[in-house]
């Protein structure tokens, strides 16, 4: 049973003192970064002091001994994180959302899963395909599952296709180190197999009662099983990029003062006015970023304290609004990269490895900026779009 560290954080809203968390554990992280590039995964030092500090805890039930607290807040501190490494940032995001799916299981699987330990963490990953066939007391499940973010380092996993979800433990499938990328290599995406795993039925869901809309009007159901699935998925997904494109900006300017600017007769970056023109631009973007997002988790939260569904024109919107932050950011980092100069293409360079995992993360499904913005578009002049998915 894996004991958290640091009682709840009961007050919502409340991001200051898990903020002061991940500074604690600054360093950890930072120094982590080298070995989640070579070896696809998390140092193990960094998954201990990501959970010691509750970080994986976050959307977990509070009355299992989750933090309690909003998406507002989670958005903060996955931001937090990714400025010390995207990778780690990926999978605190990754296993807070599939924790908060958890909650909307029945009650034999939350028991089975967060009532012996409050900090277990699952995966989450769908597949079309994927084979999921009715036996005596529950389900035969057989597929290829990739992508599995965290995968090596959860507890669970939360996988299905688009008509039935079921948890099984990490120990009973099998793991392809399938992740070689050039950026996110950290998160070890991997790819989880299964070839006729029984699974009980208590251990089962339907896609549709666990990532679709009709829990969030329930004004009985706890407020953690209300969030809007498609715009609070968005939220986490791009609190990565926003953190990321902060850390970019801080990278440049820490270099400022050291470095030359090709071609031009300014000794020293900051001493080029084109050079703080650019950064400056840049940082506004990633700021513009930031603001999208906080207004996209604030409106997810008030919806979900109120128990309604925005219109599906507003969830379109509020989706689109986190897919353009992410394209502000890989935007900005482009020209940072500029700023940057030939050598932040090094494999030792740590903007680089920022620009990789930011440009990496940016192509998750969710942040689709052309789909996003049909749909948004679409909503504007009363066309129906195709809807948007999360499979």
């Amino acid at each position: 049973m894996t004991a958290l560290a640091h009682p709840p954080v009961r007050r919502k809203g409340d991001a200051a003192l898990l903020l002061s968390r991940v500074d604690e554990i600054a360093d950890v992280i930072a120094a982590g970064t080298a070995h989640a590039t070579a070896h696809s995964e998390l140092a193990p030092e960094v998954v201990d002091a990501l959970a010691g500090a509750g970080l994986f805890s976050m959307l977990t039930p509070a009355r299992f001994g989750g933090l309690g607290v909003d998406v507002s807040t989670a958005s903060q501190v996955i931001a937090a994180v990714a400025r010390h490494c995207g990778s780690a940032a990926w999978v605190v995001m990754i296993v807070n959302g599939s924790n908060s799916y958890v909650g909307r299981f029945g009650e034999a699987a939350q028991q089975a899963t967060f009532g012996s330990d409050a900090g277990a963490r699952f995966a989450q990953v769908l597949a079309p395909g994927a084979v999921i066939e009715p036996v005596a007391g529950g389900y035969e499940v057989t597929g290829r599952w990739g992508f599995a973010s965290g995968v090596l380092h959860d507890h669970w996993a939360m996988i299905g296709n688009a008509e039935r979800l079921v948890i099984v433990p990490t120990s009973s499938v099998e793991i392809e180190r399938t992740w070689d990328t050039i950026g996110m290599r950290g998160s070890g995406s991997h790819t989880i197999v299964t070839d006729r795993l029984f699974v009980p039925e208590e251990m089962t869901a339907p896609f549709a009662s666990v990532m679709g809309n009709e829990q969030c009007t329930d004004a009985a159901a706890p407020v953690h099983t209300r969030y809007a699935p498609l715009p609070a998925s968005a939220v986490l997904v791009g609190s990565v990029l926003v953190g990321l494109g902060e850390a970019a900006c801080a990278a440049v300017a820490a270099q400022a003062r050291t470095k030359y600017v090709v071609m031009s007769k300014r000794p020293t970056q900051v001493e080029s006015e084109t050079f703080r023109h650019a950064l400056g631009e840049a940082r506004l973007r990633v700021e513009t970023a930031r603001l999208h997002v906080a207004e996209t988790a604030r409106a997810v939260d008030e919806a979900a304290e109120a128990a309604v569904l925005p219109a599906p024109a507003d969830l379109s919107r509020l989706a689109a609004n986190v897919a353009h932050a992410a394209r502000m950011v890989t935007t900005a980092m482009d020209d940072l990269m500029y700023l940057g100069g030939a050598s932040a293409f090094a494999h030792s360079s740590a903007l680089g490895r920022i620009w990789r995992d930011a440009n990496t993360g940016a192509r998750h499904g969710v942040l689709n900026p052309y789909v996003n913005y049909e749909a948004a578009g679409s909503g504007l002049v009363d066309v129906e779009a195709a809807p948007l998915s999360r499979g």
